[in-house]
């Protein structure tokens, strides 16, 4: 393991050089839990190289319990983006030129609420897409669990407890810029704030795409409804003019 400190205007980055995990990984396992037990934080992966199609950056296990764990998977042949946990499986779709063999970064935000954890994906300052976990993932790591780490030894992964204030300076031309590290040794135990995922720093797309969603999705409840009163009145008349059905009536 090999630590890398850089200052940017002032603030501390913490930066983690995973060439084995072999060794002893304490700071970075820390620092790591810390992350996944916070309400907000970020993965940026920098100096990214496309020597392979499909591709793990990460993946997180825990020794405790062989079968848990948390993974970050590249897959370039298809443009999918995927994040598996022990219990879940999604991808985001990442549209990319075929001649384009670099990547400046990957910027991977989580946001941990009562019963779900929100992912948000940015490739090189652009969000392709969200993920909704149904759950925390804080529920699959103790707070003393002991974590074995792997990761790609060419790519240089940083963990940020601000991830807004990343994409706020992709304009720069530095997003580095603004990162902050995760402070191993504060409380950071998210408050919980109820099942609904409040979505910070939303890309406007992403906003406008939800509410036309929503809005359809209305419309399309509102015709259903209709149509059910429609056929409810219809059998009512069919009923009432019908003489076999009335009650005490022979025929």
């Amino acid at each position: 393991l090999f630590i890398k400190i850089m200052l940017f205007k002032h603030s501390v980055i913490l930066t983690l050089f995973l060439y084995s995990v072999s060794g002893k990984l304490t700071d970075m396992e820390t620092t790591m839990i810390d992350a996944l037990h916070s309400e907000k934080f970020a993965l940026y992966f920098d100096e990214l190289v496309r020597h392979n199609n499909d591709e793990m950056l990460l993946l997180i296990e825990n020794l405790e319990d062989l079968h848990t764990s948390f993974e970050i998977i590249w897959e370039r042949t298809r443009n999918k983006f995927i994040i598996k946990t022990t219990k879940f499986k999604g991808h985001i779709h990442v549209d990319l030129p075929k001649n384009r063999t670099n990547l400046e970064s990957i910027l991977v935000q989580f946001e941990q609420y009562n019963r779900v954890t929100v992912i948000t994906l940015d490739v090189d300052c652009v969000t392709h897409g969200q993920l909704i976990i149904p759950h925390r993932l804080a529920q699959y790591f103790g707070k003393n669990s002991k974590l074995k780490i792997t990761k790609d030894q060419k790519y240089l992964l940083t963990i940020v407890d601000n991830p807004g204030n990343i994409r706020s300076n992709c304009e720069s031309g530095d997003p580095m810029m603004a990162q902050e590290p995760i402070a191993a040794n504060n409380d950071l135990t998210p408050t919980i704030r109820g099942d609904i995922p409040i979505i910070h720093d939303c890309d406007d797309n992403v906003l406008l795409k939800s509410i036309s969603q929503l809005i359809a999705l209305i419309k399309k409840l509102q015709e259903e409804l209709e149509a059910q009163r429609t056929e409810t009145a219809t059998l009512r008349q069919i009923l009432e003019n019908c003489d076999l059905c009335r009650p005490g009536e022979k025929h």
